[in-house]
Parts: C-alpha cells; sequence; structure tokens
C-alpha cells in the first residue's frame, strides 16, 4: 500500500489509513517524513499538526514537537480562544500524543493545585525526558512548592535541552531565587527533602 496526500479527500479514512500504515508497523521515521510533505500541500490542517506531534514524541524529537505545538497554539489563539479552554482541548489531544500529564499539570498549576501539579509533571519528566517546556512547568511548580533548588535545576536542564528558552529561564531562576532570598530573612524559609 502507498500513502499519498490524495487521501487527505477524506479526513477520517486519512486517519485510519496513516495509522494502520505506519503506526502499526512502527515506522515514525516514514510517517515524519510523510506529514512534513503533506504539510508543505496542506499547512493549515491543525489535525496534521497534531498528528505530527504525536510522531516527533514517538521518536523523542522534541525540539520539532515544540514546534508543531507552538502552531497549533497559534492557531487557537488566532480563534480567540481563552487558554482554559485551549488546555482544556489539549488535555484531550494530549490522552493521544504523549502529554497528558503534562497538560493536567497546566490545569492543575492553573487552578493552584500545586501538589498534584507537582506529582503529574514529576511523572511527566520520565515519560518526556527531553522535552524543555516540562522542565520549565516542573520549575515553576516548584517555585510555588518552595522547592527553589529544584526549581533551579529544573530551569536549568531546560536550558541545556533548549538554549532558546535560555532569557525565559534565567528569570525564572531569579524569581527563584529572590522569593527564597525573602524567606529566610523574613524566617519562614525551611528547607524541603522533597526531590
Amino acid at each position: 500500500m502507498q500513502l499519498t496526500s490524495q487521501v487527505l479527500s477524506g479526513e477520517l479514512h486519512f486517519n485510519v489509513e496513516f495509522r494502520k500504515y505506519y503506526y502499526e508497523s512502527g515506522e515514525y521515521d516514514k510517517a515524519l517524513d510523510f506529514l512534513k510533505k503533506t504539510l508543505k500541500e496542506n499547512d493549515c490542517n491543525v489535525d496534521l499538526w497534531f498528528l505530527a506531534l504525536k510522531t516527533c514524541v514517538k521518536l523523542e524529537k522534541y525540539d520539532l514537537a515544540k514546534y508543531y505545538l507552538e502552531k497549533i497554539r497559534s492557531y487557537m489563539r488566532a480563534k480567540n480562544i481563552n487558554i482554559i479552554d485551549e488546555i482544556k482541548r489539549d488535555v484531550e489531544l494530549a490522552k493521544k500524543y504523549g502529554l497528558y500529564m503534562y497538560y493536567m499539570a497546566k490545569i492543575k498549576y492553573e487552578n493552584k493545585e500545586y501538589q498534584q501539579a507537582y506529582y503529574l509533571i514529576l511523572n511527566q519528566q520520565k515519560l518526556t525526558p527531553g522535552f524543555a517546556e516540562v522542565y520549565i512547568l516542573y520549575g515553576e511548580v516548584c517555585i510555588k512548592q518552595h522547592l527553589f533548588e529544584n526549581a533551579v535545576g529544573a530551569f536549568e536542564k531546560a536550558i541545556e535541552i533548549d538554549p532558546d528558552c535560555y532569557e525565559k529561564c534565567q528569570l525564572k531562576i531569579s524569581e527563584a531565587k529572590r522569593i527564597q532570598s525573602e524567606l529566610i530573612k523574613k524566617g519562614r524559609y525551611k528547607k524541603s527533602n522533597k526531590k
């Protein structure tokens, strides 16, 4: 069987054939090549971006996964989908694309449920150790939990994975150190044994 972009004439048919031809046989490299070619012809298809994101996660190509994730977010913002709706939709999609706990942690973080967010994002790190956004969120959660050393380590790891996030992470590192210093001065900082 040979897949061509002509199968896009029926989206359901495309999804079924794509999974049957590439995913069941584990040919993720070929899947990604096919999606890249197809996206050149049909770059406004958000469903293809999601398939490309999933494929990149399977191949542990997290920088490219981040690129597709940003395209999806830009599309959603252009359609005036607010951040909570965006996160809810991300969660549904992440069930398929390997980042479920990351998006659940985002929701918990937004709802100030930092303890639950902490364990979710900690587990996500084990599944996607090369995805910088996971470490950034982990660092942000650690700041809220007063785990400042963990936070700094997480932001440094994110920079190591993706140097483009250097400025953002350096600001977060400064924030973590500032809050820690303020708590120490007030006598309200107790170092945690949590890893």
